[in-house]
C-alpha cells in the first residue's frame, strides 16, 4: 500500500482519537450534570425551560437522563451550566424513566420500577452557578414547583416567586448546607438518600407515599383539587345549602359566585359588587337571598335566585363595621357582629327594609359568631375580649351571660356538632378546645400554637379534625379526636395567606387573599 496513504489514514485515526479523548475528558471533567432523583431515574426525558417576566415558560434544551451499571452514574443530565443566565428563572421536568432505587436505599435494585410520572424544579439562574454539579431534581424541588405552579405556568412574577419559595421552604426543609437559613440551595441540592433527615416531620413521614405517587403517575403531590383566582382578596367562603355554589367574601372586590358542581372545574357564574369590604356571607335556607357583612356599609341583603344576575334589595347602616353575619334560628332575623360596636340584631323580614332592632355592646370587638343549636345562645369571638355568651331568646333584649378569656385575640370560632364544645382561631395562641356544655362555667379543654396568626376554623363532619386557616402559616391540619390533645397531622402552604377555611361534602375550601378560592382534599393530611 502507498505510504502516502497510510500516513493520511494514520492521521485520520489520530485525529479521531484525539476528538474521542477530548470529548470523554469534557464529559468527564467539565460537562456539569443535574441530577434526576425520584430514586436514580435512567432514561427519564428531561426539557428545560427558561422563565421571563410576565410571559410562559419557553423551552431551552433537552436531554436524556444517563443509564449505567452503577447507581452513579444514573440519572445524569447537562445542566448547560455553561448558557444558564444568573438573572434568569429556568423550569426543570423530568419526565418517565426507569428507577433503579425506588426505595431510596442507596442500593441499585435488581430489577427497575417504571417511572409514569413528572419531576419538577424551579430555580434561578444563581442558584444553579451555586450548587453546580450538586443539584438534583427530587420530590422536594416538585412539590415546590407544584405549589407555586400558579406564579410560573402563564404569567410568571419573579417577585412573588421569591416570596412565595421564602414561606414555602422551612414547612418542608431544613437547612441542608449549615448555612444557618433555609433558602432555595438547599432544596437543589436535597439528596432523597442521605437528606431525608432534613425533611420537616410531616414531609417526612409521607415521603415514601409521594415517591410512590410520581411513579403511578398521579398527580396530586399537592393537596388543591382545584383553585379559581378572584379580582380582590378572597377572605371567607359559603356553600350553598345545595351545595353547588360558594360564595367568596372577596374584600373591596365584592362577592364571587362559584359554580362547584364540579369540583375539579370551577366556573364563575355572578359577581357583585359592594359599596364597602364583602367580609361575610350568610344565606337564606332556600339559598336564593344572600346576607353581606359589608365593612362600613353595613348589611346588604342580595337576591341571588339567578347567580348571573345579582340584585340588591336592600340595606341597613350599621353603627361600626360588620364582619361577620349569621341566621337566626327565628325566620326574619340575622345577628351582625359589628366590630367595636358589637352585635346588632336585624329583622330582615322585608327584605327590602332591613331594621337593626337591638344591640348588644361586646367588651372589645366582635369578629364572628356562633348560634348553639337550639337557637338561644349565641358566641361572639371578641377579639382580646375572648369569647362572649349573648342569650337572644328575646329578640328585642340579647343579654351577655358569660365570657371566658382566651389565651390571645379570639378571632374565628365553629361550635361542635353536639354542641358541647367550642373550637377557637385564637391568633398567636393558635387553636383553642373550650367545653361550652355548661355555658356560664366554660372551660379550656386544649390548646396547641400554629406557626402563623390563626384566622378562621372548621371541623370535618365527624368532628374528629379542626383545620385552621393561619394566615401566613397557611392550612393547618389537627386531629382533635382528643379535646385534651389536640395532635398536629400536617399543613399547606398557599402562594398566598390563608384567611379562611369551611368544609363541605369531604372537601375543604379556602379563601387563600389574592390567590382567590381553592378546594383541597383533606386526605393529603392523612397517612
Amino acid at each position: 500500500m502507498d505510504k502516502k496513504y497510510l500516513f493520511i489514514g494514520g492521521g485520520v485515526i489520530i485525529v479521531f482519537l484525539i476528538l474521542f479523548a477530548g470529548y470523554y475528558l469534557y464529559q468527564k471533567y467539565f460537562l456539569v450534570y443535574g441530577h434526576a432523583r425520584l430514586g436514580a431515574l435512567a432514561g427519564a426525558k428531561v426539557l428545560i425551560y427558561e422563565l421571563s417576566e410576565k410571559g410562559k415558560p419557553k423551552l431551552k434544551w433537552q436531554d436524556t437522563t444517563s443509564d449505567g451499571s452503577r447507581l452513579e452514574d444514573i440519572g445524569k443530565f447537562d445542566l448547560h451550566l455553561q448558557s444558564i443566565d444568573a438573572n434568569k428563572y429556568y423550569l426543570f421536568k423530568v419526565k418517565g424513566g426507569k428507577d433503579w432505587d425506588a426505595n431510596n436505599d442507596g442500593r441499585k435494585d435488581k430489577r427497575f420500577t417504571r417511572n409514569y410520572g413528572t419531576l419538577m424544579a424551579i430555580a434561578k439562574g444563581s442558584d444553579l452557578l451555586a450548587v453546580r454539579g450538586n443539584f438534583n431534581v427530587t420530590i422536594v424541588t416538585t412539590l415546590l414547583s407544584l405549589d407555586t405552579q400558579k406564579i410560573w405556568n402563564k404569567k410568571f412574577d419573579s417577585k412573588q416567586l421569591e416570596q412565595t419559595l421564602k414561606k414555602l421552604l422551612p414547612s418542608i426543609i431544613k437547612d441542608i448546607d449549615e448555612d444557618g437559613k433555609v433558602t432555595i440551595q438547599d432544596a437543589l441540592i436535597f439528596d432523597p438518600v442521605v437528606d431525608r433527615e432534613s425533611l420537616t416531620k410531616i414531609y417526612k413521614r409521607k415521603f415514601k407515599k409521594f415517591v410512590n405517587y410520581v411513579h403511578l403517575g398521579k398527580s396530586n403531590l399537592s393537596p388543591i383539587i382545584a383553585s379559581l383566582d378572584t379580582p380582590g382578596n378572597a377572605g371567607r367562603i359559603t356553600i350553598s345549602p345545595d351545595g353547588t355554589k360558594a360564595y367568596v367574601a372577596d374584600w373591596d372586590a365584592g362577592v364571587e359566585i362559584v359554580d362547584i358542581s364540579n369540583p375539579k372545574h370551577l366556573r364563575l357564574l355572578g359577581h357583585f359588587e359592594t359599596p364597602s369590604d364583602a367580609e361575610a356571607v350568610a344565606l337564606s335556607k332556600n339559598g336564593k337571598i344572600a346576607y353581606v357583612a359589608n365593612g362600613d356599609a353595613g348589611l346588604l341583603v342580595v337576591n341571588v335566585k339567578n347567580p348571573a344576575h345579582p340584585q340588591v334589595l336592600g340595606k341597613v347602616a350599621t353603627v361600626a363595621w360588620a364582619r361577620d353575619v349569621i341566621l337566626a334560628k327565628k325566620k326574619g332575623l340575622v345577628y351582625v357582629a359589628d366590630a367595636y360596636a358589637g352585635v346588632q340584631v336585624i329583622d330582615v323580614s322585608n327584605l327590602r327594609s332591613p331594621k337593626i332592632i337591638a344591640t348588644v355592646d361586646t367588651p372589645v370587638e366582635a369578629r364572628r359568631l356562633a348560634l348553639s343549636h337550639d337557637g338561644k345562645l349565641l358566641f361572639v369571638a371578641d377579639s382580646y375580649g375572648g369569647i362572649q355568651v349573648i342569650d337572644v331568646t328575646v329578640d328585642k333584649a340579647p343579654l351577655i351571660i358569660s365570657h371566658f378569656k382566651t389565651l390571645n385575640i379570639a378571632r374565628g370560632l365553629v361550635l361542635s356538632d353536639d354542641g358541647t364544645k367550642l373550637y377557637v382561631a385564637d391568633t398567636e395562641a393558635g387553636l383553642e378546645i373550650i367545653d361550652v356544655s355548661d355555658p356560664i362555667n366554660m372551660v379550656r379543654l386544649g390548646n396547641i400554637d400554629t406557626p402563623g396568626n390563626a384566622a378562621d376554623v372548621t371541623l370535618s363532619f365527624d368532628g374528629r379534625r379542626a383545620y385552621i386557616a393561619d394566615t401566613e402559616g397557611g392550612l393547618e391540619a389537627f386531629d382533635v379526636s382528643s379535646s385534651t390533645n389536640p395532635k398536629l397531622i400536617g399543613e399547606f402552604h398557599s402562594s398566598d395567606i390563608v384567611l379562611g377555611v369551611t368544609f363541605f361534602n369531604g372537601r375543604l375550601f379556602v379563601a387563600a387573599a389574592d390567590n382567590g378560592l381553592e378546594i383541597i382534599d383533606p386526605g393529603f393530611f392523612e397517612d
